[in-house]
């Protein structure tokens, strides 16, 4: 019957695109599904980890800004998966003077280390700001979205203070963080 095309048809369109992942909002995650999504997310997706604790209000502020990010467009340029670990769940122990933290991951290699995001941004941070750090340190396109975009002027890739490459402070986080990279 004609009906019961169209409803094979609905059902193949749906899974399909449930095939492609939509990262349109920030994932909660335990310890195992951090490493999990450092070794599964897929090549070329950058993946944004904030490890946080609630009752630091500069972390309530990224996780806000990263659910906004999460569900805004400008994802457009590149695949970005958000995730969020509170950090006493991954390690009892952590010093929360390096909270918020951002670990960027490309491939399942860590690829960029905030501890805190805090130094790299200003003091009264918005979503722009958070977006523009990733853009400059990560290379999610070579032109910046929203105001940069509405001036025509490109932005610079670079990282922070000129450097692409990795960068922590925080000797307890990069021992957690080898936990998990193999």
């Amino acid at each position: 019957s004609a009906s019961a095309s169209a409803s094979a048809s609905a059902s193949a369109t749906a899974a399909s695109s449930s095939a492609i992942p939509d990262y349109s909002e920030v994932e909660e995650v335990t310890p195992i599904q951090y490493a999990e999504a450092v070794d599964e997310t897929a090549p070329g997706t950058l993946l944004v980890v904030h490890l946080y604790e609630p009752h630091i209000p500069a972390c309530d502020d990224v996780n806000d800004h990263l659910d906004a990010l999460a569900r805004s467009s400008w994802k457009g340029l590149g695949k970005v998966r958000f995730l969020r670990l509170r950090a006493t769940e991954a390690k009892s122990n952590l010093d929360l003077v390096g909270l918020p933290s951002l670990l960027v991951y490309r491939d399942g290699q860590l690829v960029q280390n905030w501890t805190p995001v805090t130094q790299h941004l200003p003091p009264r941070f918005t979503a722009e700001d958070v977006l523009t750090l990733l853009v400059q340190s990560c290379g999610l396109a070579s032109v910046a979205v929203s105001a940069h975009a509405r001036s025509g002027r490109p932005t610079e890739r670079s990282g922070i203070n000129g450097s692409d490459s990795y960068d922590s402070d925080d000797a307890e986080l990069d021992e957690y963080c080898a936990d998990f990279e193999g």
